[in-house]
């Protein structure tokens, strides 16, 4: 568990930093694969506690994080959307896509700074 939770917040801590650094989807990729990591772990740790009473505020920040982490991946997807894309192939940027994206982006971000706490 420790070994996840380490894993977890220098994910986050190496998406976080190097966000400004590099071309716009590479940067988006990396944070929504780091949100992976820590969504992941969060969603172990609290799963009892969750199942129990979704109210609870760290189950409510967790399914708050997944909402955010899903619609980075869709504007990261519309963002990229070319020929190949979606089989893996290399992201051909659509310019009017790229504010909705870097937003989708940053308040995820936002959001796993939020529950860092939480790890």
């Amino acid at each position: 568990m420790r070994r996840a939770k380490l894993l977890a917040v220098v994910v986050l801590a190496w998406a976080t930093l190097g966000f400004a650094c590099g071309p716009a989807h590479e940067r988006a990729e990396e944070v929504v694969a780091g949100s992976y990591g820590v969504l992941t772990t969060l969603q172990d740790k609290y799963e009892a506690t969750c199942k129990q009473d979704a109210t609870q505020m760290p189950c409510v920040r967790i399914n708050k994080a997944i909402a955010a982490h899903n619609l980075a991946i869709e504007a990261l997807n519309l963002y990229c959307a070319g020929p190949g894309w979606a089989e893996g192939g290399e992201c051909t940027p659509t310019k009017e896509h790229e504010p909705r994206m870097r937003e989708a982006v940053q308040r995820l971000d936002e959001i796993l700074k939020e529950l860092r706490r939480l790890l």
